[in-house]
C-alpha cells in the first residue's frame, strides 16, 4: 500500500534548501536529512501507522556518514496537523529489507502552521543508517521531480523497533521533512560528545572528567573534596553514626578513627562501643577517575562515659 499520493505539476516542493548543502563536520555536529513546509497534499494518513525514509538521494542525505549518536530531531509544521516520531532504519542483505533501529522518542502532536519543532533523542546509530519517520496523520512530506533519489515506506501494522520488514521503493522524486543532528562518540557510551556527554574520553561516566574539568583518562581532572555532614550527637549511645559526602558523583570513601589505616567505607559509617576518651575521625573521597582528596574532612569525638549497652 502507498502511504502518499504523487503530486503533479513540475515542482510542488516548499523546500528551505533548494541545492545540496553538506552538513557541518561530525567534530561540529552532523545535520541529516532538512526540514521545510510540506504540501498539504501530501497524506501521511497510515491505516494506522506508516513509516517512510529516502533510500537513495536527498539532499542534503539522510544517512548517517559515520558512527555516532543522534542528540534530536526536527520536523518544521505544515498547514495541517501532523502525528508523528524520528525513525531511523538499517538496509539489511536482502534487498528492500530493513531493520528498525529505534525511535526517536513517542508520538509527537504537532499543530499546524506552528512551525520548527525540535525534540531531543539519543539513539547511537552506525554509518549509513537513515533516518525516516513513522507518522499517522497530517503531511510529511513534498514532490520535486528532479530528484532522483528513491523512497521506501510501508503502511499498515506498525515494524516493532528491533524487528526487520520489507519495504516497498519507488522513484517519486520525495523529499521528508526530517531532520536529525549527529554526533560523535568517541568513548561509546550511547551520549552524543558535544551535548549529552561532559566527559567524552571516559565511557564510565557522563559528568565532566575529575569533577571539574575535561580529562583524558584514569588519574586526570581535579581531585574531590570531602564533607562530613553529620556527626553523632549522643555519644553515650552504643552505635555512632557518622554521615559525609563528595564533590564528585560516584566517589568511593575510605575512613580512619584515630589515625589508624584507612579502609574503604560508606556513608554512614557506623562506629560501635567506642571507648570512652578522645577519638578522631577522618574520611576522603576518591573520584571515578581515581583522583583521591589530598585534606581529608577530619572530626573529633569525646566519648566520656561508657556507652549504653557496650
Amino acid at each position: 500500500m502507498r502511504p502518499f499520493r504523487k503530486l503533479v505539476g513540475p515542482v510542488a516542493l516548499g523546500l528551505s534548501l533548494a541545492v545540496a548543502v553538506p552538513g557541518p563536520s561530525l567534530a561540529a555536529g552532523t545535520v541529516l536529512g532538512m526540514t521545510f513546509v510540506p504540501n498539504n497534499s501530501s497524506s501521511c494518513l497510515g491505516t494506522p501507522d506508516i513509516e517512510i525514509f529516502q533510500s537513495t538521494g536527498g539532499l542534503p542525505s539522510p544517512k548517517a556518514p559515520a558512527t555516532g549518536v543522534l542528540t534530536s530531531w526536527s520536523f518544521q509544521a505544515g498547514t495541517a496537523a501532523t502525528t508523528l516520531t524520528l525513525r531511523v532504519f538499517r538496509a539489511t542483505a536482502t534487498p528492500g529489507t530493513y531493520l528498525v533501529v529505534a525511535d526517536g522518542g513517542p508520538l509527537q502532536n504537532v499543530a499546524a502552521s506552528s512551525g520548527l519543532h525540535t525534540f531531543p533523542t539519543r539513539v547511537p546509530v552506525n554509518a549509513n543508517d537513515i533516518i525516516g519517520l513513522h507518522a499517522t496523520v497530517g503531511a510529511c512530506f513534498s514532490n520535486n521531480v528532479n530528484d532522483n533519489g528513491t523512497i521506501s515506506s510501508r503502511a499498515g501494522t506498525l515494524t516493532a523497533v528491533g524487528a526487520t520488514a520489507a519495504y516497498d521503493t519507488s522513484p517519486d522524486g520525495v523529499f521528508l521533512d526530517i531532520s536529525a543532528v549527529l554526533e560523535p562518540d568517541a568513548d561509546g557510551d550511547g551520549y552524543g560528545d558535544l551535548s549529552q556527554d561532559l566527559c567524552p574520553s571516559l565511557a564510565s561516566t557522563h559528568d565532566q572528567c575529575g569533577g571539574t574539568g575535561p580529562g583524558t583518562g584514569p588519574g586526570t581532572g581535579s581531585p574531590p573534596d570531602t564533607t562530613i555532614t553529620k556527626k553523632p550527637k549522643n555519644l553515650g549511645a552504643k552505635t555512632l553514626k557518622l554521615k559525609f559526602t563528595s564533590t564528585i558523583a560516584g566517589s568511593t570513601f575510605s575512613c580512619s578513627l584515630d589515625k589508624k589505616k584507612a579502609k574503604a567505607c560508606l556513608s554512614p559509617v557506623k562506629y560501635v562501643c567506642l571507648k570512652p576518651g578522645k577519638h578522631t575521625f577522618s574520611v576522603f573521597a576518591t573520584s571515578p577517575q581515581g583522583q583521591a582528596d589530598p585534606t581529608p574532612a577530619t572530626t573529633k569525638l569525646k566519648v566520656s562515659t561508657q556507652q549504653t549497652g557496650c
